[in-house]
């Protein structure tokens, strides 16, 4: 909600600003009035879900994965993570900034901030009040989770796509190569 954590407006990655329902159904196939909140989602599930539940196969650079399985067995183990991420700032010095949400603990970082990292362990602070990272028992978690979010990143090619801002024109197009 609004004023969460004293803001305004969504540039946070807290609950209130990044934990958005699915809905699935489609009668006859998907099971009718199943809440289930113990799974983690990502909106780049929703491709390849629709292309299983059509029978082709997703485009091959897609992150996400089908949700189907835990749809027809909710005892299935689903993602052991999800990752959000948005632009902060403006160009120069644009970075971006990154969650990476497991099922106790979510992470946070903001690079060149001067809150950097940010650790919550949502079973025991559902409120996201206070920020484990200097946490000794944590340590580990942290450790974790920061290579959880590297992994990410290499998969991406993160590193690869520069922030560009309107300011810089568009985007080169590619040549087209000749027959």
């Amino acid at each position: 909600g609004q004023g969460a954590h004293h803001r305004a407006g969504k540039m946070m990655f807290y609950e209130e600003e990044a934990a958005v329902p699915l809905i699935v159904s489609w009668k006859g196939v998907t099971p009718a009035g199943r809440i289930d909140r113990t799974h983690l989602v990502s909106t780049v599930d929703v491709l390849p879900t629709l292309c299983d539940y059509a029978g082709v196969k997703p485009p091959e650079l897609v992150r996400g994965q089908s949700l189907r399985p835990m749809l027809e067995k909710p005892e299935s183990a689903g993602h052991g993570f999800v990752v959000s991420e948005m632009v902060v700032g403006e160009n120069p010095g644009a970075s971006r900034s990154f969650m990476v949400r497991t099922k106790k603990y979510k992470y946070m970082v903001f690079p060149g901030t001067e809150q950097n990292e940010m650790l919550f362990d949502l079973e025991t602070d559902p409120g996201e009040m206070k920020n484990l990272v200097g946490s000794a028992d944590l340590s580990d978690e942290l450790l974790r989770h920061r290579a959880l979010l590297a992994e990410w990143r290499a998969a991406t090619a993160e590193e690869a796509g520069p922030i560009k801002s309107k300011k810089d024109g568009p985007r080169p197009k590619k040549k087209k190569k000749k027959a």
